[in-house]
C-alpha cells in the first residue's frame, strides 16, 4: 500500500511538471520559437536533480526559466527568455 501511494505521489507531480512545461510553451512559445517543449521537458528534469522541491516554490517559473537559460545561453539572449 505504501509503494501504491509513492507511486501515486510521483504521478501526481509528474502532472504537475507536465502541466507546467505545456503552460510555459504555450504562451510564451509564439514570442520564443525555440523554446521547445524538449528543452523545457530538459531543464525541468535538471532542476529536479539538483532542487527537488522546485516545483512548490511559488517562483517556479522563474526557475525554470533560469535553468533553461543556463541550458540554452544562445537561444535565451536571442529571444528574452529571462525578460518575458
Amino acid at each position: 500500500m505504501a509503494e501504491r501511494h509513492s507511486d501515486r505521489l510521483d504521478e501526481l507531480k509528474e502532472n504537475r511538471m507536465t502541466l507546467l512545461i505545456d503552460r510555459l510553451v504555450y504562451y510564451r512559445g509564439d514570442f520564443c520559437p525555440h523554446l521547445t517543449r524538449g528543452r523545457v521537458k530538459k531543464a525541468a528534469r535538471e532542476l529536479d536533480k539538483i532542487a527537488p522541491e522546485w516545483m512548490e516554490d511559488e517562483n517556479r517559473e522563474d526557475l525554470l526559466f533560469k535553468k533553461l537559460a543556463e541550458l540554452n545561453p544562445e537561444w535565451s539572449e536571442k529571444e528574452g527568455w529571462l525578460q518575458t
